[in-house]
Formats: structure tokens, sequence, C-alpha cells
């Protein structure tokens, strides 16, 4: 039921940058905290989880200091016009 809707979403991706999970998860209201679907283990088989037609980062889980600078300089080639097929040859 969720699937039709993760990749109707994800079309309008020019980019996914996954963030791993670095700590436990806690209920908030708006995420399954099952580490099942929550953590993919490097696997790409869950729905919307494959780039398809985007390129798709992930940012390393050791370096978590440098994350908002490697998302960044995945995004900002992005902005430039006609960047989308740049961004694709580059990721």
């Amino acid at each position: 039921m969720l699937e039709p809707l993760v990749r109707w979403w994800t079309t309008t991706y020019q980019l996914l940058i996954k963030v791993p999970i670095v700590g436990s998860l806690q209920f908030d209201g708006l995420r399954d905290v099952d580490m099942r679907l929550s953590e993919d283990g490097g696997r790409d088989d869950r729905p919307g989880a494959r780039s398809g037609s985007f390129p798709t980062i992930r940012l390393d889980r050791e370096r978590r200091d440098t994350w908002a600078n490697d998302s960044l300089e995945a995004i900002l080639p992005a902005a430039r016009p006609g960047a989308a097929a740049a961004l694709r040859g580059r990721v």
C-alpha cells in the first residue's frame, strides 16, 4: 500500500542522501522504529531505496562531523542550470 506512494514521491528526487542511524531509535510519532525497516544494512531492496533515475550517496557513519559538508558537495552542483544531468554523472 505504501510502495506506490513512495515510488511516486521519489520521482521528484534529484538526489537521495542516505543518513546512517547512529544510536537507538525512539518513537516520535512519524518514523517506524523497527530496525529491520530503518537500517538497510547496505541493501537497496526496500521500496524507494533504489535510486532509479537519480543518484544516491551514503554518508559515512564514522565521519559524522563531515555530513553537512559531504551533503553540500553533492547538492550544490544541482543548483546550477542544467545540472541534473551533470549530477547524475558525478555521484
